[in-house]
C-alpha cells in the first residue's frame, strides 16, 4: 500500500515512529530509507521538500493499521498507538 504524506507537519508525524533521522540534513529529495513505523515495515521515500512530500510504502496486509497511525501521527494533541 502506498501512502503520501505532504507539508509541513509530514516529516515530523513520520518522526513520530521511524526510528531514523528525518531531519533535512540527513534525509532529503530522491532519498529512501527501509525502516519501520512503529511495529511495521515500512519504505520511506521523500518525494519533494518545500512543500516536504514523503511517500510510505508498507506490506497490504497492514495498510489499514499504518492509515490509523498515521491519522493519529498527523492529528495535532494525539500520539499514534503501537502497532
Amino acid at each position: 500500500a502506498l501512502f503520501r504524506l505532504t507539508g509541513p507537519g509530514a516529516r515530523d508525524a513520520l518522526a513520530k515512529g521511524a526510528p531514523m533521522d528525518l531531519s533535512p540534513g540527513a534525509f532529503g529529495p530522491g532519498e529512501v530509507r527501509r525502516t519501520h513505523l512503529g511495529q511495521v515495515a515500512a519504505l520511506i521515500r521523500m518525494v519533494s521538500a518545500g512543500p516536504d512530500v514523503f511517500e510510505l510504502l508498507c506490506f497490504r496486509s497492514v495498510a489499514e493499521h499504518v492509515e490509523r497511525w498515521l491519522d493519529a501521527a498527523t492529528t495535532p494533541g494525539r500520539a499514534p498507538a503501537v502497532l
